[in-house]
């Protein structure tokens, strides 16, 4: 049998937990058909998932729980997440800011998610 690597792309709205369970879902079906996963990297309205004290904390901790049951990284967008208030510690630092930032997820510029593409075979989508 044939075994692919994935990268998921979600992008869907935290609040609209739709895509991130049908996210969620695709990897629990890949995984016991026998292919891995890269990484999960969220962009857009998907990084307010990140914030701690998320008020989606059940699909929050469905994906740190996938995370760390198939050891594959969170990565949240670092421009886009910024924008919408997440703040890691190094941002923190130069601030004065709490950290807001959930751990287990980690910000990564796009150049993380271009990286992923160049290395993966399948990049899957999920969206609003």
């Amino acid at each position: 049998m044939n075994t692919t690597t994935f990268a998921i792309l979600v992008h869907g709205s935290a609040s609209n937990c739709k895509s991130h369970q049908s996210a969620q879902d695709f990897i629990g079906a890949a995984k016991k058909l026998g292919h891995s996963i890269d990484s999960v990297f969220f962009y857009g309205d998907a990084t307010s998932i990140t914030l701690q004290n998320s008020s989606v904390c059940r699909v929050q901790k469905n994906w740190l729980k996938l995370s760390l049951q198939y050891q594959f990284p969170l990565q949240t967008c670092i421009s886009t997440a910024i924008n919408r208030g997440v703040i890691d510690t190094q941002l923190a630092e130069e601030t004065g800011e709490p950290v807001n930032l959930m751990e287990g997820f980690t910000l990564e510029g796009l150049g993380a998610l271009a990286e992923t593409i160049h290395h993966n075979c399948r990049i899957i989508e999920f969206g609003a």
